[in-house]
């Protein structure tokens, strides 16, 4: 896999995370800064990288996801909580090493992906949907579970990426592009 986790900006623009590096699309072409230089409160452990997920809140806050602790940039300091204690709806299994997550802009919800299971925090306890079910525009390959991340948009489309490659459920069924198609602007050696 060429990147770690990548997240939607409230401004349009997306953050793509490799290591404890980090490429925000509008800074420009292969320009990247130290993940903890940018978000100087985030635990020690999450700044060095091995990140799960991370998503853009509407608020414009972040929240990093590693093992089964989640840390949001409006916290304070080095303040995680465990995910279980942030998300109280999530099945067991997904308490510890998400594939992906993100935040429905609009909603105020939190979707948590783990193999090809789906759980959105306003489902209620426990619920949760297979992918492919959800987003019924995923290439197979994808729905079949083992995504690097997903992000949603503000206007209400998900973005997901699997590999070098990209799908927008707006796009159409099964439609995909390669990192370097959809982030001109990413490192050379992230696409």
């Amino acid at each position: 896999m060429s990147i770690d986790v990548a997240y939607a900006h409230i401004s349009g623009s997306y953050g793509f995370i490799k290591g404890d590096q980090l490429h925000i699309t509008d800074w420009g072409s292969g320009v990247v800064k130290a993940l903890g230089d940018m978000f100087p409160g985030l635990p020690a452990d999450f700044a060095t990288g091995g990140l799960d997920a991370v998503y853009g809140h509407k608020s414009g806050s972040y929240g990093f996801i590693k093992g089964d602790r989640v840390h949001h940039t409006d916290w304070g300091n080095g303040a995680t909580k465990t995910l279980a204690e942030m998300f109280p709806s999530l099945p067991k299994r997904f308490t510890s090493g998400v594939d992906a997550a993100y935040a429905h802009k609009i909603a105020g919800s939190y979707g948590l992906i783990k193999g090809d299971q789906l759980h959105v925090t306003d489902w209620g306890a426990g619920a949760v949907k297979a992918l492919g079910d959800m987003f019924s525009s995923l290439p197979a390959d994808f729905a079949a579970g083992g995504l690097d991340d997903a992000y949603a948009h503000i206007v209400g489309s998900y973005g997901f990426i699997k590999g070098d490659r990209v799908h927008h459920t707006d796009w159409g069924n099964g439609a995909t592009k390669t990192l370097a198609e959809m982030f001109p602007s990413l490192p050379s050696a992230w696409k």
